[in-house]
């Protein structure tokens, strides 16, 4: 039998709101935490320009699982007309257009990594996440009818105050899957509930042509990227505005299955 982990009820003490838009982290420990300490400025600054709070939701609420801090952007999205929510290894460019002005106001925003995972690390990654899908759908059946070949990547997502709801724990204790908030949103969200953006809101690291696009995206996403000092220096070099190639440490590849999502947000 899978793990579970239990249903909390997160109750955040939110800043002051000055505004009706909101760009929200939640760097639940330290290794996201120092990755922020890298992005911190950039997302700052991209709030100020967007006109939005900046909210940052620190601490670990979920020791036991920690991807479930993730759950914790609920309470944003519901006090909030409108959410950016990114992942603490993510870089904002000083050019990133204003999503708030950009993006559809009436549907959730998300980028699709479906076709990056089938692709990356000899299939290995796109294996786990079709097995994931295997698991939730055979736990929650009646999902099945939303599933389709979509995997959206949840380090960058748009959400409306209207669909706070869909961005929900389960009702009852659910499998420690990695990414298992990617897979329950996508399942739970009818066709019009939302829509996929441009790959420049959310290049991530795992994208085989993540060097080739780097210079014309928005949002840059080290995600993947191993071991954590290296992307750590990667977020550095990036915030600072360096994109030349900078190569990455000879890893193996299964790796990507040990415990990262302690390096939650």
């Amino acid at each position: 039998m899978k793990p579970l982990t239990p249903v909390i009820q997160f109750d955040d003490v939110l800043p002051r709101q000055n505004s009706d838009i909101a760009i929200c982290v939640i760097p639940a420990n330290d290794i996201a935490a120092k990755q922020l300490d890298t992005t911190r400025s950039n997302i700052l600054n991209y709030a100020n320009s967007c006109g939005a709070d900046y909210v940052e939701l620190d601490g670990d609420l979920s020791p036991d699982w920690p991807m479930s801090n993730k759950y914790r952007l609920k309470q944003v999205i519901e006090k909030y007309e409108h959410t950016l929510y990114l992942d603490c290894d993510i870089v904002v460019k000083e050019d990133s257009p204003n999503v708030f002005d950009i993006f559809n106001k009436d549907k959730i925003s998300l980028v699709d990594e479906f076709q990056i995972l089938k692709n990356s690390y000899h299939h290995t990654l796109f294996k786990y996440f079709c097995y994931e899908r295997f698991l939730i759908l055979e736990d929650y059946p009646h999902l099945y009818k939303n599933n389709r070949n979509i995997q959206p990547n949840n380090g960058m997502m748009f959400f409306p105050k209207k669909f706070a709801e869909k961005y929900s724990q389960p009702e009852k204790p659910y499998y420690k899957l990695w990414c298992f908030d990617q897979d329950y949103l996508i399942l739970n969200l009818d066709e019009d509930d939302f829509e996929l953006v441009d790959w420049r809101y959310n290049l991530e690291f795992i994208d085989f042509e993540f060097w080739s696009k780097i210079k014309d995206a928005y949002f840059v996403h080290v995600n993947g990227c191993r071991p954590i000092h290296y992307r750590v220096d990667l977020l550095e070099r990036i915030a600072q505005g360096n994109y030349e190639y900078f190569p990455q440490p000879e890893i193996d590849h299964q790796e990507m299955f040990r415990p990262f999502w302690r390096e939650t947000c």
